[in-house]
């Protein structure tokens, strides 16, 4: 890992040991939020709507930009000229020297990145090192992050169990995997045969959508 990756490894790991004036945590809160907001990785998207205020990653503080700031400037007939010039300046030393009109518009920022259910923004490498830190915690046997993906992975796949089994149609199926899911100590050895019909009927389901 280098040195500036490692930095925001260090950075993550200090936010969610942080603690207030009490000594109580402060921090952990925060990061399982992020975890929540921006995995799966289906979750992640690059932010397309400029925002009313500036952006910046809520990890390390790099100031972003939404790619519709980029799309807007592309629409002045001026940028892609610009953009031509500095093309042929990269490859001619005697052309006029024109600033590259995307770093004009980036202006040390980097496009931004956002989660489902957050206010929140994070900048790619942040990101990158949010996957890195779970990953690691997860092989050192962090209680608190392995029950947050358990929670997640469980979430995940009630919200599968919904798509493929319309609920109206098995509401008693799908309220029991959400309880299961939710409070998995609490699961039965009769919440066998519930797992067992949910797996039979989203098998046959899946099997006649594929017809």
């Amino acid at each position: 890992m280098e040195k500036h990756e490692q930095e925001i490894f260090d950075k993550i790991e200090e936010i969610y040991n942080s603690v207030d004036k009490s000594g109580s945590p402060k921090g952990k809160n925060f990061v399982t939020h992020l975890m929540r907001a921006y995995f799966p990785v289906g979750k992640c998207q690059r932010v397309l709507d400029v925002p009313e205020k500036s952006m910046k990653c809520a990890i390390t503080g790099q100031k972003l930009f939404a790619v519709g700031e980029l799309w807007n400037e592309m629409q002045n007939p001026e940028f892609f000229k610009s953009m031509t010039k500095s093309m042929i300046a990269r490859i001619d030393p005697e052309a006029e020297k024109v600033e590259n009109p995307m770093a004009k518009i980036a202006n040390g920022r980097v496009i931004g990145l956002t989660g489902e259910k957050t206010d929140t923004y994070l900048c790619q490498e942040a990101y990158q090192q949010l996957y890195n830190w779970m990953a690691t915690k997860l092989l050192t046997g962090d209680k608190h992050i392995n029950w947050v993906m358990k929670s997640m992975r469980s979430k995940e796949m009630v919200n599968h169990i919904k798509k493929v089994l319309p609920e109206e149609e098995n509401k008693p199926l799908v309220k029991r995997a959400e309880q299961l899911a939710n409070h998995p100590k609490k699961a039965t050895l009769g919440d066998l045969s519930i797992l067992q019909q949910i797996k039979e009927k989203m098998e046959a389901k899946e099997k006649e959508n594929g017809r």
